[in-house]
């Protein structure tokens, strides 16, 4: 089947037949996650919720020091996507450092991150 303009390529037919011939392929990367979010469910409804134990005292919440601790668990996880090589990392420091209002922000909002932790920790 020869494709002739990109609204060809991107058909809901064009579609199907590209799921249909990649279906097992699929299918063998979509279920186990199929299986985790059934499992999940399952358990949320047999439970009543997402507590174990005390319901009362254990109420789901917005945490926000929480997600300064994801924001730095993620960022030294990802660190070698974020800095790439030693040279670009350096380059990308001196042009911060030579920008008075990026680096300005930089540090305010690193201040914040610090003073909430110390807060609500």
């Amino acid at each position: 089947m020869l494709i002739q303009s990109a609204s060809e390529l991107l058909s809901p037919e064009m579609l199907f037949a590209a799921i249909r011939a990649h279906f097992m392929s699929l299918l063998q990367i979509a279920l186990p996650y199929g299986l985790v979010i059934t499992t999940f469910a399952s358990f949320v409804v047999w439970n009543g919720g997402v507590v174990i134990g005390d319901k009362v005292n254990h109420l789901a919440s917005l945490h926000f020091p929480q997600l300064g601790y994801y924001i730095v668990y993620a960022s030294a996880l990802l660190s070698p996507l974020i800095v790439g090589s030693p040279a670009s990392f350096f380059r990308t420091l001196k042009a911060v450092a030579t920008n008075i209002k990026t680096a300005s922000l930089a540090a305010g909002l690193f201040s914040m991150s610090i003073a909430m932790v110390h807060k609500f920790t």
